[in-house]
């Protein structure tokens, strides 16, 4: 996450912008507290005669007031969302999500925040690094921020989920030097109770300038950000990858009139 410095935020262009959509943060905060104040406020809805034996209904109607008043909690809800979304983008913070990891190898767990555009700070770079490092030489590697992108939207896709990693970064001797392993764009994974070939598709259907191989007997997924290069699927079977597998073609086909919509990692 980017830190905005005081020049930033003078800015004749920035500072109009953002104070703007902080005006509109707090309007919406007050329209948000008046509508749950009325909400729960006794004089905001008249009262009913009294009756002394009143007739059982079997399901309870709301009347037009609480309508009112919820729809007006609704749409404050909303517009301060709206507000904080547009605040972030234009001060240039990128949206965060926990990202929850288990290292399959070392039996252990982390948890790191990392940007949807793949944005870490430096003390999350160390951590990950650290964490990603190759168990064979002991040799650690910076990640993609591509790589990290997709890591991070895969976390959010799937939230509350263990990010189960087999493999990252490899540089041992053994390690092809075209392997995105070695180039610290790469990452093997499974999450604990979602089926991999949901995740596989859900990549192959998101993302372009990537590699996603399905390994079955294994039940992981490899994911890699191979930017400028052209996208690669593969299922890995008995020691042997098969490109081009017919999962590839179903998870891009359309759906009704819509063509899926990919995008570069961190974009």
């Amino acid at each position: 996450m980017r830190r905005i410095s005081l020049r930033v935020l003078l800015n004749m262009q920035t500072y109009p912008r953002f104070m703007r959509l902080l005006g509109n943060i707090v309007l919406a905060v007050v329209v948000t507290a008046s509508a749950t104040a009325n909400a729960k406020s006794p004089s905001a809805r008249p009262r009913a005669a009294i009756s002394e034996s009143p007739a059982p209904l079997k399901h309870a109607v709301p009347d037009e007031d609480t309508v009112a008043v919820e729809t007006q909690v609704s749409l404050a809800a909303w517009a301060l969302r709206a507000a904080r979304e547009q605040a972030a983008a234009a001060i240039g913070i990128a949206t965060r999500v926990e990202v929850k990891l288990f290292d399959v190898n070392q039996q252990q767990a982390a948890s790191v925040w990392i940007g949807l555009d793949g944005s870490i700070d430096d003390a999350t770079a160390k951590e990950i690094t650290r964490l990603f490092m190759c168990r064979r030489s002991g040799r650690e590697r910076s990640i993609d921020r591509g790589t990290l992108a997709m890591l991070a939207d895969v976390a959010a896709h799937y939230p509350d989920k263990t990010i189960e990693y087999v493999s990252a970064y490899r540089g041992n001797a053994e390690e092809s030097r075209t392997s995105p392993h070695r180039a610290g764009r790469a990452i093997d994974f499974r999450i604990h109770g979602v089926n991999p070939t949901e995740i596989r598709d859900y990549l192959w259907r998101t993302y372009r300038e990537v590699g996603i191989g399905w390994y079955p007997q294994e039940s992981f997924i490899h994911m890699d950000h191979r930017p400028g290069e052209k996208d690669i699927a593969w299922t890995f079977i008995k020691g042997d990858n098969i490109y081009n597998p017919g999962w590839a073609a179903v998870a891009r086909s359309k759906d009704g009139k819509t063509a899926p919509v990919r995008r570069e990692p961190g974009v």
